[in-house]
């Protein structure tokens, strides 16, 4: 596991976090499972729902960050996308998540777009697109 900070804002320009979390990159996950080409995308879906896809480049960091004070977007250092199950120390509670949710992270103060940020995840597949 890895520890990172990271931070959402909704889209009503609600920001939350930044937080620190510990978590296992996704795309070392999907390593265990073959691996992801440029081909291919991550379906990460939620216990209510809720799914994201994630590009090849998403999953390796190509993801806008924005500004924590002015929610205008800035260039950023390396990203990754993890499977986070702790926040701020503590497991992950039902509102935050419980047990599994995606976050969007670095090792500085910044913010990424909410509905990248996926709660209750049950599931995670990798889908070829040829």
């Amino acid at each position: 596991s890895e520890k990172a900070q990271g931070g959402f804002f909704t889209t009503v320009g609600v920001v939350n976090g930044p937080y620190k979390v510990k978590g296992v990159p996704l795309a070392d996950l999907c390593e265990l499972v073959g691996g992801v080409t440029s081909s291919d995308v991550v379906m990460v879906s939620a216990q209510d729902g809720y799914s994201m896809v994630f590009d090849y480049d998403q999953l390796n960091g190509d993801i806008e960050t924005y500004d924590p004070m002015t929610l205008q977007e800035v260039t950023h250092d390396e990203l990754e996308v993890l499977l986070t199950y702790e926040q701020n120390g503590k497991y992950l509670s039902d509102a935050d998540g419980k047990p599994l949710r995606i976050a969007v992270v670095g090792n500085a103060d910044l913010l990424t777009e909410g509905h990248n940020w996926v709660k209750w995840v049950d599931r995670i597949e990798v889908v070829g697109l040829e």
